[in-house]
């Protein structure tokens, strides 16, 4: 028989004889008791959902699982090993693979950004008082922009007479005033959608300040264990209760009472969905509670209004050494219970410890029921007789200490769960340790093997021949330099008395079994080994580019588990949380029409490819252009979503507020530059202008004084030219004086020559 034979039927046997014993630890109830009806209702239901727990094999599995977890074989396996005897060796690849997926998870949801965030749905509502200001602001800011024609009028304020337009002009009017209530539109929703995100912030910031106070860090980090372990990891929240803090008055430290939401991580082994449904929403639940006696009297001090009746609490609390110890709830004190002590090392308890046991219910009751129990309420009076209707309620020691309506719109229930992959039509899903069982058991297989084989390998085995010894010496020990004697062969043969025989040893075939079989695991679980700082990289791992490869293909797996967190435990934990807060303490003027963004899945790539994103983004429009459209503010609010990955203690970049004040100072302060440059320019204008016009009035009188000076040049140089005239005529006069005086004097000669001959001639003849 093997041994998943041998373990179901170990399991089968100790169902069967809790059945057996069932009936005999169903508490009963006098008649006249006020809380039988509902106390045994409520009991019933749960020894069925129990009875369902074990049956489908689900107790088993968890148990497995956390025995694999631990590096445990279950009794009947180990009985099975220690019956063939050799090693019991555990090789625990199950704890390896739920540790680095438990931290790969955390590093996600546990970082420095929250994994979630509350946003404003794609189409917001507001009030219709603050839709109405936007719109009449967008208006106002649409004419002032031209957006909205208005009509013209002449210049003596009358109206123009109407344009005759063509059937193009109407066409182009038609498009272009469409375009301009498109404009509007757009402007409209954008106005919206900013009203309601700043709406959301505070919200948004009062819900991770009660995550906080309530402890969520811790559950969600005790959740993600239970999440890699388990069929399902459950938890609970937000429980109500007061808590311990410390404040400070007068610089001085007192300890106060404040409530708080508390959330829980509750394990899968006290959760018992009803064997119907396949979520915690879909039908009843029932949580085994474990209360201390502290904690008992604590609930009786709670305001009656929130449904504890105390006076039972105090009656419980008076009868504490007569309360029994699980036979209330039908728990076999010898199984299950004891199972669970020793799994979680908390010893042979479960009969020791002063806890109360109890039952927390959340689901539909016959409305007869609780009417006789005696719960008063309007809905229970407008409902038939034959009306259910979704409660809670808490049974202890057979009597119901809590029962009232469940106020929750929806009938949601403060419980989530999530497991690692789901299975399709059921509650519970499929764990690490179950997906690798048949792995790790073939690998426990082969080093059991191994250690084995190599504990035969690990020196001779000895044939003596008794009969032939000469001595009495011993002969279990073997040691260096050690004589055998020996007597001679009777049989005349040449036998040896003594002989050794090495087996073999098959350490390396058992080692390669063993890491192909660690390898599958790999594909099993779809958490690679490099995971978990393996440096014995081969093939694709030994390069970067390679190994991120590797890693992008591992996150697919891994995406697909942190998805159910998100849908399973984030995503309806902070919507609860909301809600709550909406119904209870609303904020004036906010529909609260949001939805919540589990962005664990999406962190593996957007923490990443985002931030290179951002910074192309910032390279791209690190231009005057692309700044004149985005401006400082839309540029600051790119900047603080990257600083929020630097983890600095506080932020560089400026609120809104701030980078609005800086700009207007910019602004009032390029107004007085450019007031002062007008100033200077005016000033060297006017400067310019004195200087050109002086310069224009001594480039007149320069050239006056040239002028006067060409005058000058141009008279003296006349009167140079009129002397050298004069004296040319002077010349040419004594030149014709003298020529005149020649041809006188010439005219004197010839007349006196001529006188001369006439006077001889008159000589002449007057001699004769």
């Amino acid at each position: 028989m093997d041994l998943d034979s041998l373990a179901v039927k170990g399991t089968q046997t100790l169902i069967e004889e809790h059945l057996k014993t069932m009936d005999e630890n169903i508490p009963t109830h006098d008649e006249g008791d006020d809380y039988s009806s509902l106390a045994s209702f409520i009991l019933k239901e749960f020894h069925r959902f129990r009875d369902a727990k074990r049956t489908s094999g689900v107790e088993d599995e968890i148990f497995d699982s956390l025995r694999y977890y631990n590096g445990e074989y279950s009794p009947d396996e180990l009985a099975q090993i220690k019956a063939a005897g050799g090693s019991d060796i555990f090789m625990n690849i199950t704890a390896t693979k739920c540790r680095s997926a438990a931290a790969w998870i955390k590093d996600i949801l546990m970082g420095k950004e929250d994994p979630f965030s509350v946003e404003p749905t794609p189409s917001p509502s507001l009030p219709a008082s603050i839709v109405s200001m936007i719109d009449e602001a967008v208006e106002r800011e649409a004419e002032q922009l031209g957006l909205v024609e208005q009509e013209q009028a002449s210049p003596d304020g009358q109206p123009l007479p109407p344009h005759q337009v063509t059937a193009e002009e109407a066409q182009e009017s038609l498009i272009k005033q469409n375009q301009k209530v498109r404009d509007i539109k757009d402007a409209i929703a954008q106005e919206i959608m900013a009203e309601a995100k700043h709406n959301v912030k505070e919200m948004q910031v009062k819900i991770q300040d009660q995550l906080a106070e309530g402890d969520w860090s811790s559950a969600l980090s005790e959740f993600i264990d239970d999440f890699t372990v388990f069929p399902a990891a459950i938890m609970k929240g937000p429980i109500v209760t007061k808590k311990d803090r410390l404040v400070w008055v007068n610089g001085e430290a007192e300890k106060k009472k404040e409530y708080v939401f508390l959330n829980k991580r509750v394990s899968p082994l006290d959760f018992y969905p009803s064997p119907e449904t396949d979520s915690i929403s879909g039908g009843a639940v029932i949580e085994h509670l474990r209360l201390s006696p502290s904690e008992m009297y604590e609930l009786s001090t709670l305001d009656e209004a929130a449904g504890y009746k105390t006076d039972v609490i105090k009656e419980l609390l008076e009868e504490t050494a007569t309360i029994p110890v699980g036979p209330d709830l039908g728990l076999d004190t010898g199984g299950i219970e004891q199972e669970k002590d020793e799994q979680e090392l908390k010893g042979d308890s479960f009969q020791k410890r002063n806890i109360f046991h109890g039952l927390h219910f959340f689901g539909p009751v016959p409305a007869t029921t609780l009417i006789e129990w005696g719960l008063t309420h309007p809905t229970l009076d407008e409902v038939s007789e034959h009306a259910v209707v979704d409660v809670e309620a808490i049974v202890v020691g057979g009597r119901v200490i809590k029962c009232i309506l469940n106020d929750d719109p929806l009938g949601r229930r403060p419980y989530y769960s999530a497991a690692w992959q789901k299975r399709p039509g059921s509650f519970w899903g499929r764990s690490l340790p179950n997906l690798m069982r048949d792995i790790q058991r073939m690998c426990n297989a082969t080093a059991r093997a191994l250690a084995n084989n190599m504990s035969l390998a690990a020196g001779p085995q000895v044939e003596i021949y008794v009969d032939r010894l000469a001595d009495d010496g011993p002969i279990d020990q073997i040691y260096p330099f050690k004589i055998w004697q020996f007597t001679s062969d009777p049989t005349g043969g040449t036998g040896r008395a003594v002989t050794f025989t090495q087996p073999t040893s098959n350490a390396g075939e058992l080692l390669a079994v063993y890491d192909r079989f660690e390898q599958k695991a790999d594909d099993a679980t779809g958490i690679p080994r490099y995971m978990t700082g393996d440096q014995d990289m081969k093939g694709a791992g030994q390069t970067a580019a390679g190994l991120s490869m590797l890693l992008d293909s591992a996150t697919k797996t891994i995406k697909g588990a942190i998805r159910n967190i998100d849908e399973g435990l984030i995503k309806p934990r902070v919507e609860y949380q909301f809600y709550y807060n909406m119904l209870r303490d609303p904020i004036e003027g906010f529909s609260g029409d949001v939805q919540v963004v589990a962005k664990g899945s999406a962190a593996l790539t957007i923490k990443g490819e985002a931030q290179i994103r951002r910074n192309e983004f910032l390279q791209i429009t690190a231009n005057p252009f692309d700044m004149a459209v985005i401006g400082k503010q839309g540029r600051a609010d790119i900047l603080r979503e990257m600083v929020k990955d630097l983890d600095l203690t506080c932020s560089p970049i400026p609120n809104r507020l701030t980078i609005e004040k800086i700009e207007k100072e910019e602004k009032e302060a390029q107004q007085r530059a450019f007031e002062a440059e007008q100033q200077k320019g005016l000033a060297a204008t006017q400067l310019q202008i004195e200087g050109q016009m002086a310069m224009a009035q001594g480039s007149q009188q320069l050239k006056a004084q040239e002028l006067e000076l060409k005058r000058e040049e141009a008279a003296a140089k006349l009167q140079l030219k009129m002397q050298e005239v004069q004296q040319r005529q002077e010349e040419k006069i004594a030149e014709l004086q003298l020529e005149l005086e020649k041809l006188q004097a010439t005219v004197q000669q010839k007349d006196m020559a001529s006188k001369r001959a006439t006077a001889a001639q008159l000589e002449t003849a007057a001699r004769r």
